[in-house]
Protein backbone atom coordinates (compact mmCIF):
# COMPACT_ATOMS: atom_id res chain seq x y z
CA UNK A 1 0.00 0.00 0.00
CA UNK A 2 1.19 3.48 -0.83
CA UNK A 3 1.07 6.36 1.62
CA UNK A 4 -1.24 4.58 4.02
CA UNK A 5 -0.22 7.00 6.77
CA UNK A 6 -0.14 10.22 4.74
CA UNK A 7 -1.05 13.45 6.44
CA UNK A 8 -3.11 16.09 4.69
CA UNK A 9 -1.02 18.98 5.98
CA UNK A 10 2.48 17.82 5.06
CA UNK A 11 2.46 17.48 1.28
CA UNK A 12 0.39 17.72 -1.85
CA UNK A 13 -1.83 14.66 -2.04
CA UNK A 14 -3.30 13.40 -5.32
CA UNK A 15 -6.95 12.62 -4.53
CA UNK A 16 -9.55 10.92 -6.74
CA UNK A 17 -13.21 11.11 -5.72
CA UNK A 18 -15.62 8.50 -7.12
CA UNK A 19 -19.13 9.96 -7.00
CA UNK A 20 -17.78 13.52 -6.90
CA UNK A 21 -21.10 15.00 -8.06
CA UNK A 22 -22.78 14.35 -4.71
CA UNK A 23 -23.22 17.34 -2.42
CA UNK A 24 -20.98 16.04 0.38
CA UNK A 25 -18.15 14.62 -1.70
CA UNK A 26 -18.16 17.67 -3.99
CA UNK A 27 -17.67 19.91 -0.94
CA UNK A 28 -14.83 17.71 0.29
CA UNK A 29 -13.20 17.78 -3.17
CA UNK A 30 -13.44 21.57 -3.44
CA UNK A 31 -12.04 21.96 0.08
CA UNK A 32 -9.06 19.72 -0.69
CA UNK A 33 -8.42 21.54 -3.99
CA UNK A 34 -8.49 24.90 -2.17
CA UNK A 35 -5.91 23.55 0.29
CA UNK A 36 -3.53 22.83 -2.57
CA UNK A 37 -4.09 19.14 -3.17
CA UNK A 38 -4.59 17.80 -6.70
CA UNK A 39 -8.16 16.57 -7.00
CA UNK A 40 -10.01 14.82 -9.81
CA UNK A 41 -12.99 12.52 -9.85
CA UNK A 42 -15.81 10.81 -11.64
CA UNK A 43 -19.56 10.78 -11.59
CA UNK A 44 -22.42 9.55 -13.73
CA UNK A 45 -22.83 11.27 -17.08
CA UNK A 46 -25.39 13.78 -15.87
CA UNK A 47 -24.42 17.47 -16.04
CA UNK A 48 -25.21 19.41 -12.91
CA UNK A 49 -24.46 22.80 -11.34
CA UNK A 50 -22.33 21.00 -8.72
CA UNK A 51 -20.10 19.41 -11.37
CA UNK A 52 -19.93 22.71 -13.28
CA UNK A 53 -18.73 24.47 -10.09
CA UNK A 54 -16.05 21.82 -9.54
CA UNK A 55 -14.82 22.18 -13.11
CA UNK A 56 -14.73 25.98 -12.80
CA UNK A 57 -12.55 25.45 -9.72
CA UNK A 58 -10.03 23.43 -11.74
CA UNK A 59 -11.18 19.93 -10.80
CA UNK A 60 -11.30 17.45 -13.67
CA UNK A 61 -14.51 15.40 -13.62
CA UNK A 62 -14.93 12.35 -15.83
CA UNK A 63 -18.24 10.72 -16.68
CA UNK A 64 -16.39 7.43 -17.22
CA UNK A 65 -16.61 5.24 -14.11
CA UNK A 66 -15.06 2.17 -15.74
CA UNK A 67 -11.77 2.73 -13.91
CA UNK A 68 -10.01 4.24 -16.94
CA UNK A 69 -10.23 7.78 -15.52
CA UNK A 70 -8.51 6.77 -12.25
CA UNK A 71 -4.89 7.99 -12.44
CA UNK A 72 -2.43 5.25 -11.48
CA UNK A 73 -0.44 7.61 -9.22
CA UNK A 74 -3.45 8.49 -7.03
CA UNK A 75 -2.52 8.71 -3.34
CA UNK A 76 -6.02 8.68 -1.89
CA UNK A 77 -9.21 7.21 -3.38
CA UNK A 78 -12.37 8.60 -1.80
CA UNK A 79 -15.73 7.12 -2.69
CA UNK A 80 -19.33 8.10 -2.13
CA UNK A 81 -21.39 5.65 -0.11
CA UNK A 82 -23.46 5.29 -3.31
CA UNK A 83 -20.50 3.62 -5.06
CA UNK A 84 -20.70 -0.17 -4.48
CA UNK A 85 -17.67 -2.17 -3.36
CA UNK A 86 -17.64 -4.09 -6.65
CA UNK A 87 -17.54 -0.95 -8.83
CA UNK A 88 -14.73 -0.92 -11.42
CA UNK A 89 -13.07 2.12 -9.84
CA UNK A 90 -13.04 0.71 -6.32
CA UNK A 91 -11.74 -2.63 -7.58
CA UNK A 92 -8.98 -0.89 -9.57
CA UNK A 93 -8.01 1.24 -6.56
CA UNK A 94 -7.82 -1.90 -4.42
CA UNK A 95 -5.67 -3.75 -7.00
CA UNK A 96 -3.38 -0.70 -7.24
CA UNK A 97 -2.88 -0.55 -3.47
CA UNK A 98 -4.33 2.94 -3.15
CA UNK A 99 -5.53 4.09 0.23
CA UNK A 100 -9.34 4.04 0.09
CA UNK A 101 -11.83 5.81 2.33
CA UNK A 102 -15.51 6.54 2.20
CA UNK A 103 -16.49 10.21 2.18
CA UNK A 104 -17.51 10.14 5.88
CA UNK A 105 -14.19 8.48 6.81
CA UNK A 106 -12.19 11.02 4.80
CA UNK A 107 -14.07 13.97 6.27
CA UNK A 108 -13.56 12.57 9.78
CA UNK A 109 -9.85 12.14 9.14
CA UNK A 110 -9.59 15.67 7.75
CA UNK A 111 -11.36 17.08 10.83
CA UNK A 112 -9.27 15.09 13.33
CA UNK A 113 -7.67 17.53 15.76
CA UNK A 114 -9.67 20.52 14.49
CA UNK A 115 -12.36 22.35 16.43
CA UNK A 116 -15.59 21.15 14.88
CA UNK A 117 -19.29 21.91 15.14
CA UNK A 118 -21.52 19.16 13.79
CA UNK A 119 -25.24 19.64 13.21
CA UNK A 120 -27.54 16.62 13.14
CA UNK A 121 -31.24 15.99 13.17
CA UNK A 122 -34.18 15.31 10.91
CA UNK A 123 -35.03 18.73 9.46
CA UNK A 124 -33.18 22.04 9.20
CA UNK A 125 -29.57 20.82 9.32
CA UNK A 126 -28.45 22.78 6.26
CA UNK A 127 -30.19 25.95 7.42
CA UNK A 128 -28.72 25.73 10.92
CA UNK A 129 -25.26 24.99 9.51
CA UNK A 130 -25.49 27.97 7.15
CA UNK A 131 -26.63 30.25 9.99
CA UNK A 132 -23.81 29.05 12.26
CA UNK A 133 -21.31 29.66 9.47
CA UNK A 134 -22.68 33.15 8.89
CA UNK A 135 -22.50 33.97 12.61
CA UNK A 136 -18.93 32.74 12.87
CA UNK A 137 -17.93 34.69 9.77
CA UNK A 138 -19.67 37.86 10.95
CA UNK A 139 -17.82 37.70 14.28
CA UNK A 140 -14.45 37.71 12.55
CA UNK A 141 -13.74 34.00 12.51
CA UNK A 142 -12.69 32.16 9.37
CA UNK A 143 -14.64 28.88 9.48
CA UNK A 144 -14.53 26.09 6.95
CA UNK A 145 -18.14 25.12 6.31
CA UNK A 146 -19.26 21.79 4.89
CA UNK A 147 -23.00 21.89 4.39
CA UNK A 148 -25.42 19.53 2.63
CA UNK A 149 -26.59 22.03 0.03
CA UNK A 150 -25.30 24.75 -2.24
CA UNK A 151 -24.96 28.12 -0.52
CA UNK A 152 -24.51 31.65 -1.80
Amino acid sequence: MRKAGFRYDTSVVKIFCSGIGGIGLSAYAALQQAEGHRVSGSDRGEASPVIADLQKGGISVSTDQSGDALPPDTDLFIYSEAIPEDSPERKKALRSGMTQMSYPQALGRYLHGKKTIAVCGTHGKSSVTAMAGKLLTETGMDPTIVVGTRMR
